[in-house]
């Protein structure tokens, strides 16, 4: 599970659209972390439908040349394809990065990633870029609360605690965001996650619950509902079942109910254009969204 420095390359400049770096200085790692997460964010989808439009005996954990395909083709996945994808494209691009523990509901139900040494020797910053995406490496210098940060409909902020834990908290502003099973903390955030940011793991420790994700209906997240979200210029742009989700450029999000089939296939077409229709029509009749 590797990319070659060649390929990252490609990747940047080709998919992503990041000038060509042909080497990275110290000055500019954090400004070319940064390019590369936004750009990620903007071209890769976070998206369900092509798990959802697998048949159920045929259902598996995505391998890693799925994952790089995908990727690569701008199919995009959950947080473990895009995550791992982005560890390896990072690591190939020179960057010291690892897995981190993350815990939503249960331990090891995301996976982190913290890059080192961006900065100066022991620096470290947070990397998110799947469906709640932080837009920007996080840097985990601070002591205490972090600033809050503003990108797109989304206010979050993170805490340190003595023992070295990360806490990711959401503002509580927005319907879609599904907080309401998530501890309610102080001025009107909640926590979302929580990472051990000082240990770094292999994947292995993630497999059992990723697998689930992939093959049990009644456990999976990712098998209950289908959607797709990205965010060009830092503004969402969603299909969730029947409904389409939006936001104006005072960061106001707005839900529209989606007629009918065309429709639906249309906003695929228009906004996830390398996700196949032949999946997304399959998809909707399965789950009769309409």
């Amino acid at each position: 599970m590797a990319l070659t420095r060649d390929e990252a390359i490609s990747f940047i400049t080709d998919v992503l659209g990041v000038p060509r770096i042909i080497y990275i200085s110290e000055g500019d790692k954090l400004f070319f972390l940064n390019e590369i997460i936004g750009a990620f964010q903007r071209e890769i989808p976070f998206q369900t439908i092509t798990a959802c439009g697998i048949a159920r005996e045929d259902r598996h954990l995505p391998t890693w040349s799925e994952i790089k395909k995908d990727v690569f083709n701008k199919t995009g996945g959950i947080c473990y394809q895009l995550h791992v994808f982005l560890k390896e494209l990072l690591a190939a691009l020179g960057y010291e990065i690892y897995y981190v523990k993350a815990t939503i509901i249960m331990p090891f139900d995301h996976i982190g990633l913290v890059v080192k040494n961006v900065t100066h020797n022991g620096s470290k910053h947070l990397v998110e870029a799947a469906g709640f995406p932080t837009f920007q490496a996080i840097p985990l210098d601070f002591e205490g609360f972090s600033e809050v940060y503003n990108r797109s409909f989304l206010r979050q902020m993170f805490q340190k605690t003595k023992e070295g834990t990360v806490l990711w908290y959401h503002e509580d502003r927005y319907d879609p965001l599904p907080l309401a099973k998530y501890q309610k903390t102080h001025n009107g955030f909640y926590k979302f996650a929580e990472y051990d940011i000082n240990t770094p793991y292999s994947f292995e420790p993630f497999r059992p619950y990723l697998e689930r994700c992939f093959t049990e209906d009644e456990y999976s997240f990712v098998l209950s509902t289908p959607k797709a979200v990205r965010f060009v210029d830092q503004k969402l742009i969603s299909v969730k079942m029947g409904s389409y989700l939006s936001e104006d450029p005072y960061k106001r999000m707005k839900t529209d109910e989606i007629k009918d089939l065309q429709e639906y296939t249309d906003l695929f077409s228009r906004h996830f254009p390398d996700i196949p229709l032949t999946i997304v029509t399959e998809v909707a009749q399965r789950y009769k969204i309409f």
